[in-house]
């Protein structure tokens, strides 16, 4: 009795199952029927006579298929769709603040003036009661204030007092 060696051994159980599935492979292709096709990728058949697709083509339902399932939410408890809120008003920008400080108030007659400084531009601004500045009113002036309105707004001015020798605010 020969040994055979590992080596050979395991070549030819490999080729042993390589012979037989070709063998099963060649069966397989004389068994098939000459005038059917082999499933090959490409363009779904079409329909038969009846107006039926044949049994080996698929094509995806129509999206009018999943109505129902799109009403009936399957994780929502009451099975119904949420509501959809009503559109919201987009918010209304906020005014830029006024920037402008109380420098004097001069009285000519009856008529009250504002001396006003905008800090933004430091410009210098003189107003009368009823004028508007930037969207703002001046409503009121009396002799250490005054009063500026806008949409429900106040903002109430009063002049700062300097001193010379100490370069800030009076005691």
């Amino acid at each position: 009795m020969t040994l055979i060696p590992a080596g050979l051994r395991a070549t030819v159980a490999l080729l042993i199952c390589c012979l037989s599935l070709a063998g099963m492979l060649v069966v397989q292709r004389r068994e098939a029927a000459p005038g059917k096709s082999v499933d090959v990728p490409g363009p779904p058949p079409a329909p038969e006579a009846g107006g039926l697709p044949s049994a080996r083509t698929y094509g995806a339902p129509a999206r009018a298929a999943f109505d129902e399932i799109l009403k009936r939410p399957l994780f929502v408890p009451d099975r119904r769709p949420p509501a959809i809120p009503p559109p919201t008003a987009p918010a209304p920008e906020p005014q830029p603040e006024l920037q402008v400080r109380l420098e004097g108030i001069a009285t000519v007659g009856n008529t009250r003036v504002a001396v006003l400084r905008d800090l933004s531009t430091n410009t210098g601004l003189r107003l009368a009661e009823g004028m508007k500045f930037q969207g703002w009113t001046l409503d009121a002036v009396d002799a250490q204030r005054a009063v500026l309105r806008r949409d429900g707004q106040e903002q109430e001015l009063r002049i700062e007092r300097q001193c010379q020798n100490t370069g800030g605010a009076c005691n």
